[in-house]
């Protein structure tokens, strides 16, 4: 089976982490945070996110949970 590359689904928290970081894609914020691309992925596609990857970006951009949670009910 042959998966065909399509445009990127919107994803409000990780368009957020991408726009407010100044980051060019999806490949370059799984570097930044030590996550695989697949698994950025993975989440874009509606995978609930890990409480381990809502900390990473709390610690790593300073983000607050109240802004990580708003931004997730956007993505539903």
């Amino acid at each position: 089976m042959t998966r065909t590359k399509g445009p990127k689904k919107p994803h409000a928290l990780l368009d957020a982490l991408l726009s407010e970081n100044r980051l060019r894609n999806d490949s370059h914020l799984a570097d930044e945070i030590g996550y695989t691309k697949g698994r950025i992925c993975e989440y874009r596609n509606g995978t609930q996110m890990s409480a381990e990857f809502i900390l990473t970006i709390m610690r790593k951009f300073g983000w607050s949970l109240k802004k990580i949670d708003a931004l997730l009910s956007e993505s539903k």
